[in-house]
Order: structure tokens, then C-alpha cells, then sequence
């Protein structure tokens, strides 16, 4: 089983006049889903979908986990923000979204947020590391941020960031 993983902000200006902008994305899940068995993720702060138009074999996580071919995963969607605002969440929401899906069982975890990386001065939640330090063991991908050294080691758990960035893993 063939399957893509997405972590969010996939939406851009049809122009790409400025970055930031905030848009359906529906389109981008469906063209993965016609040549994947599966697309499984989260979206982004600048993400929006039409559920009713969304493929049968795309997955969106949101403090819940899915199981593909015996891979546990579990996604968080969004960043900390007032809630009014698209695709954000209280501390205590994201917090409480990100308890769930982690655990010993959980293989793979999809953010858009992530941890920040205070050693190599890379940007993220302080409270995500934290968490991360003393749960799960899992693979933890995300976005949102930039890092110049992708890939660290937080507790038990590899961290890559894949903002700007395609990655691609075969057996």
C-alpha cells in the first residue's frame, strides 16, 4: 500500500503574488488521492476544505489516529490562534488534541505546529517539545516553520520538518 502524508499550508495565491493567503485546498487532497491508495494529514493555517467534494480515501487528523497497512497515525490540525480565525486552537484545545494521539502506540504523528528547538534555535511551541520529551516514540512530522536542520531527536521521538519540503520513504 502506497500512501501520502500531508502536514498543512498547501494553499497559495492562484498568482502567487504574496504568501499568507487562505484558500480551498480540497483539489490538492484529491489530485494525491487519484494516484495514492491513501492521503492521510492535517491542515494548515492557511488551509480550507470542502468536505462534501473530499476523495473516499483521503484521512484529515485532528487529535484523532487512523491505521494504514498496521501504521498507527495520529494528526493535529492547525496552530495556536485566536479561534475565530481559520484553522487555530486555544493552548489548552491543541494541548489537549496532541495528548491523544500520543503514546507508545501511535507510529506516526502528523502537526502543522510544531516543537520548537531551542539547541539549534529553531522556532516552534516550547509546550509541544515539552510533551514530547516525556511521551511517545513515535516519527513526528510537521510544518508551519522553517528549520535549517530538519531532523532532530526530542524524548523518544525523530522530528522532521517538512515545511517547503517533499520526502519520500520506501520499504
Amino acid at each position: 500500500m502506497n500512501f501520502v502524508v500531508l502536514a498543512g499550508d498547501l494553499y497559495d495565491y492562484p498568482d502567487c503574488h504574496k504568501l499568507g493567503g487562505t484558500g480551498d485546498v480540497t483539489s490538492v487532497w484529491n489530485a494525491f488521492a487519484q494516484s495514492f491508495d491513501s492521503v492521510v494529514g492535517v491542515h494548515g493555517n492557511h488551509d480550507a476544505i470542502t468536505e462534501v467534494d473530499m476523495a473516499a480515501n483521503t484521512i484529515v487528523l485532528d487529535g484523532n489516529t487512523t491505521n494504514i497497512n498496521s501504521i498507527a497515525i495520529g494528526g493535529v490540525c492547525g496552530i495556536i490562534g485566536r479561534v475565530e480565525r481559520n484553522q487555530r486552537k486555544t493552548e489548552e484545545q491543541f494541548k489537549k488534541s496532541l495528548e491523544n494521539i500520543t503514546s507508545d502506540k501511535t507510529d506516526l504523528v502528523v502537526l502543522h505546529q510544531g516543537p520548537d528547538d531551542p539547541i539549534n534555535n529553531q522556532k516552534g511551541e516550547s509546550f509541544i517539545r515539552e510533551h514530547l520529551e516525556n511521551n511517545g516514540s513515535s516519527i513526528i512530522i510537521f510544518g508551519h516553520y522553517h528549520w535549517n536542520k530538519p531532523l532532530i531527536e526530542i524524548g523518544n521521538n525523530q522530528v522532521l520538518n517538512v515545511d517547503n519540503q517533499v520526502y519520500i520513504f520506501t520499504e
